[in-house]
């Protein structure tokens, strides 16, 4: 990073030099002052790394000619991909001549453990020769994920930034691109997208947990499918859930080793039965469940007072994330009702009985995708002993 470097001990030290004369803190001002600093030296490295990725490069299509034009650090990112030993022990040209010796192995690989929106877009880039500009409305993130595998490259051409996918790249493509394959990136979609929605709703979900679900909602064979590549790289392209290898969880989830204890700890407690559908629409970054609760909340909140329906929304959204953080309920309240002026104790009452209403109904991640509310008139009682299990407020 060019210019100063704000080291966050170095505030820590100066607060502690500070302490043995006695004052022990900041002036509010010279603290925020120097957390603003910090903040902009992140951001300034941040943009100076991205800005890296956009050097300027000849429209060569050439895989050797784009690893030279890379550091260490990212060909060592391509080696870790492509699961080479050792790899960061290596010289940077060691790594160069293991990545192109290794290649097409690995490139299949990718590919048959692909999903089919992964391969259209970069079968897409194929059809357009291998080069793609004017790409500013793209996911950016997209193209740096294909571009840590070697599957692209990015740079500037005539001052526009372009994306460029090697040669031995589009001959692999061409000659993959039929139906037995098309076939293989459905069944893996489909994993993802279940493994995602169960995240969404269990909050975690375990690889042993997932394989013994799974069965239940498609019609294939799994047991010979690498799910441990498939879901990783799902996870790491789509964004919406991580996946070590061994549990995945849901990007909202706070505390996962929490929420797997308390999952444990509930061993006679079988995860919800969600259908196939709630899973495969919960697959996407922007989605919310919205059941009859929302509904009703939503309508509540837009009729009762000043906001707008996408206000509503993001209010709601962060009740969803609070519950299923299991956050302590009286908490979630009184930082729900700031955002309102609540003018007698009757109105504060009617706004918290559509809250806990609202509670109530929502399937919550340490209750393995069920609500309290059927916790509480469905399952037999003695499953209502189960230690931590939220009761049900009454809505009468």
């Amino acid at each position: 990073m060019k210019g100063k470097v704000i080291d966050i001990n170095n505030i820590l030290n100066s607060y502690e030099k500070k302490g043995e004369g006695d004052t022990g803190h900041f002036e509010k001002d010279e603290l925020k002052a120097m957390i603003d600093e910090l903040a902009k030296s992140i951001l300034n490295y941040g943009a100076e790394q991205i800005l890296k990725k956009w050097i300027p490069v000849k429209k060569s299509f050439s895989l050797e000619y784009h690893l030279n034009k890379l550091g260490k650090s990212e060909l060592t990112t391509i080696a870790v991909n492509f699961c080479i030993d050792k790899a960061s022990t290596l010289r940077k040209e060691e790594l160069k001549n293991k990545i192109l010796e290794l290649y097409e192995d690995r490139v299949n690989m990718f590919l048959e453990n692909m999903d089919r929106e992964r391969f259209v877009y970069l079968l897409d880039l194929v059809n357009k020769n291998g080069y793609g500009e004017n790409i500013e409305n793209e996911n950016i993130g997209h193209i740096f994920y294909f571009r840590e595998r070697a599957l692209l490259f990015t740079g500037k051409i005539k001052n526009e930034n372009v994306i460029i996918m090697p040669e031995e790249l589009q001959k692999i493509i061409k000659d993959k691109n039929n139906l037995e394959l098309v076939g293989k990136f459905e069944k893996n979609e489909e994993l993802i997208k279940l493994f995602w929605g169960m995240c969404y709703y269990y909050g975690i979900i375990d690889l042993k947990h997932f394989k013994e679900l799974v069965v239940k909602y498609v019609d294939f064979d799994t047991s010979k499918m690498n799910m441990k590549i498939i879901l990783r790289d799902g996870a790491e392209y789509y964004g919406g859930f991580n996946f070590n290898g061994y549990t995945g969880r849901d990007i909202m989830v706070e505390d996962s080793q929490y929420l797997l204890i308390e999952q444990i700890r509930r061993f006679d407690l079988d995860f919800y039965p969600l259908r196939k559908e709630e899973l495969l629409n919960a697959a996407r970054e922007d989605y919310i469940e919205e059941t009859e609760a929302y509904k009703r909340l939503h309508s509540f909140l837009t009729s009762n007072y000043n906001i707008n329906s996408n206000q509503a929304k993001d209010l709601i959204f962060y009740l969803q994330c609070s519950f299923k953080n299991e956050k302590d309920l009286d908490e979630i309240v009184d930082g729900f009702m700031d955002n309102f002026d609540v003018s007698d104790v009757k109105e504060a009452s009617i706004l918290i009985h559509e809250i806990y209403r609202f509670a109530n109904n929502t399937r919550q991640s340490i209750l393995k995708g069920y609500t309290p509310e059927e916790l509480n008139t469905t399952l037999p009682k003695e499953k209502l002993s189960l230690k931590g299990v939220r009761p049900c407020i009454s809505e009468e």
